[in-house]
């Protein structure tokens, strides 16, 4: 148990020492296919969503507002009201992460423990690797180059003959939405 990377203790007649010094416990030797095959595999998809995830919308919720440094000339002025900026992680990452974590199950679980092949994708980085990485980053950048620069066009396009606009507060709630 102290070698591995999380121990798994099987209570049983030789005691509770294992059970006490693991990070999770089962009752029979039996649950462990289970465990490994079925949970595990979905816990390596759903952390490696997550992390891919937590990057993308992180990049593109940034880097919308550098291009809107651009626009006003590094002045500081911000695109975002606050409420915004401190709401974007609480709903943009709690509430999809939830979601995924209760309902996402690439494969079913009697498959999973049926195909035992399935589980080599976690050992094989088949679901979270460097070119996979890059790919949500690629997908960020881009995402926050089309939020940014679609609404700023249309909101170019509809100002007034005298050159007013409905305000940059609804810029940025626009770009947010």
């Amino acid at each position: 148990i102290q070698a591995a990377h999380i121990g798994i203790g099987i209570s049983g007649k030789e005691g509770m020492q294992a059970v006490m010094s693991s990070d999770y416990a089962i009752a029979q030797f039996r649950f462990l296919a289970p465990l490994l095959l079925r949970h595990g595999r979905w816990s390596y998809h759903r952390v490696a969503k997550l992390v891919n995830y937590f990057f993308y919308k992180n990049l593109a919720f940034t880097l919308t507002q550098l291009w809107f440094q651009f626009y006003c000339g590094f002045s500081g002025q911000r695109l975002y009201d606050d409420y915004y900026q401190a709401l974007y992680n609480v709903i943009f990452t709690s509430l999809p992460i939830l979601i995924l974590g209760m309902f996402d199950q690439d494969v079913d679980g009697q498959q999973a423990l049926n195909t035992p092949q399935l589980y080599l994708a976690g050992p094989n980085n088949q679901s979270f690797n460097p070119l996979l990485f890059g790919a949500w980053l690629a997908y960020g950048v881009w995402h926050s180059l089309v939020i940014f620069f679609f609404p700023v066009y249309f909101y170019e396009a509809s100002l007034g003959p005298d050159g007013t606009g409905t305000g940059i507060w609804s810029l940025g709630t626009v770009v947010f939405s």
